[in-house]
């Protein structure tokens, strides 16, 4: 068996030769393809295709137009669908595709045809799609700079390394897709005991809220100065503080935009306070408003939202501008703030400071 694997060993020459061997005969052992193995081997994913065939789930593997034609569904919506979820279109080249993923292509093309709507469906798909893609990022990111790098430097061989993977991710994924589906399942209920209105035109879901901006302070000169590494560590504490912090006071991280995170919270004089140790755990600048804000995809949008960015940057570094929505709607301690119109505005704003 071994000289029919010469010719896929040709195609592997980063590896060393007796260890790609091993590796090889591992995952020809663990069901891989002559095919899989002569792909992976060119494109320097032998690795990623022990992964794949310790999480492969059961049943046989369908071409993708086959697959769909037989689960009811037409192939130009299936098609669609699975490029919402971000992957290349499955039909140039034709994909095989589980059981399962027939079975999640049904369960959200069913969703959209009887409860949401096509276009709405879609857009759920895209926001699954790309939260779980953010979620295998980070995994693998942490895995390969916290495992696979140390113990190859250590001088341990790949395939070794490759073997302990492979059989740790078919105990622990397995395991963390039921626990990413309890999270869901909380996070769901949470928000729907949320306060929430409807526009004008009954079209869009409305929240009031205060939303936060906070600025890192000279970011982009001192990142200059940081090694990769550093500027990783600096980032993780910024999200990770951030995170922490706004989550005490009953609210969440919308998102990260580079040196800036958006957040948002129900109760202002929570919100006010949030700002506050921020400013005490991190060098920002923060800008808050209050008030109903657009919900769409996970995201806020609206007048509110834009009044918060604005006054991240209208505010100096260690200093907190808030809106007077947000005075108004709660206990909030602040002195007033002159300040010139603000961009987009065509009125002076009324501004604060928030004070101890």
């Amino acid at each position: 068996m071994q000289d029919d694997w010469q010719a896929i060993l040709e195609q592997a020459p980063y590896l060393d030769r007796a260890d790609a061997l091993v590796l090889i005969e591992y995952l020809s052992e663990r069901g891989a393809t002559d095919e899989e193995l002569s792909e992976a081997a060119k494109t320097g994913t032998l690795g990623p295709l022990a992964l794949e065939l310790a999480l492969r789930p059961p049943g046989e593997l369908v071409p993708f137009d086959a697959a769909v034609q037989e689960a009811g569904l037409e192939l130009d919506e299936a098609a669609t669908m699975w490029r919402a979820w971000g992957f290349p279109d499955p039909r140039e080249p034709l994909i095989k595709v589980s059981p399962r993923q027939v079975q999640a292509l049904q369960i959200l093309a069913q969703m959209s045809r009887s409860l949401l709507g096509r276009e709405t469906g879609l857009q759920l798909a895209r926001v699954i799609g790309s939260s779980m893609a953010q979620v295998a990022e980070a995994i693998v990111d942490a895995f390969r700079v916290k495992v696979e790098i140390p113990r190859q430097d250590e001088g341990q061989p790949y395939s070794e390394v490759v073997k302990d993977y492979a059989r740790i991710g078919g105990v622990m994924i397995p395991a963390l897709n039921t626990a990413l589906g309890d999270i869901l399942t909380e996070h769901l209920l949470a928000v729907s005991r949320s306060n929430w209105a409807v526009d004008e035109e009954r079209a869009a879901v409305t929240r009031d809220l205060v939303v936060g901006f906070a600025d890192l302070v000279d970011y982009t000169r001192s990142t200059r100065a940081l090694t990769p590494a550093e500027l990783a560590a600096a980032v993780t504490r910024f999200e990770s503080v951030a995170g922490e912090i706004v989550a005490r006071h009953g609210g969440r991280v919308v998102k990260l935009i580079g040196d800036e995170v958006m957040f948002a919270v129900d109760d202002p004089a929570e919100a006010a306070q949030a700002a506050l140790e921020l400013i005490d755990a991190l060098t920002v600048r923060i800008g808050l408003a209050a008030g109903p804000v657009i919900s769409h995809q996970g995201d806020y949008y609206g007048e509110v939202v834009n009044l918060a960015a604005r006054l991240v940057k209208a505010a100096e570094p260690g200093a907190a501008l808030a809106s007077e929505s947000v005075l108004q709607a709660g206990s909030v301690a602040a002195e007033p703030v002159d300040l010139p119109p603000l961009k987009g505005f065509d009125e002076a704003v009324p501004v604060y400071r928030l004070t101890r």
